[in-house]
């Protein structure tokens, strides 16, 4: 479930800018979490919930997530 896809370049920083693909990147960023574990004692939601949230924040226009905790 990867957020940025392979062929997207990585987000760099230029001075106080980001970039990418050689031109400004501004974020749009959301904050995930914290949560109780999971079934599979992860600090996420169920797998199900979390492909439902991010593509709910992508939709919003989001490009940047922070979390708690990392993700297996």
């Amino acid at each position: 479930m990867p957020f940025i896809r392979a062929h997207q370049e990585r987000v760099r920083t230029a001075g106080k800018f980001f970039t990418t693909k050689g031109q400004k990147f501004f974020l749009k960023g959301f904050s995930y979490g914290p949560f109780a574990p999971n079934g599979d004692g992860e600090h996420l939601p169920e797998r199900a919930q979390v492909r439902e949230d991010l593509a709910h924040i992508r939709g919003l226009g989001g490009n940047t997530i922070r979390v708690y905790f990392p993700p297996p």
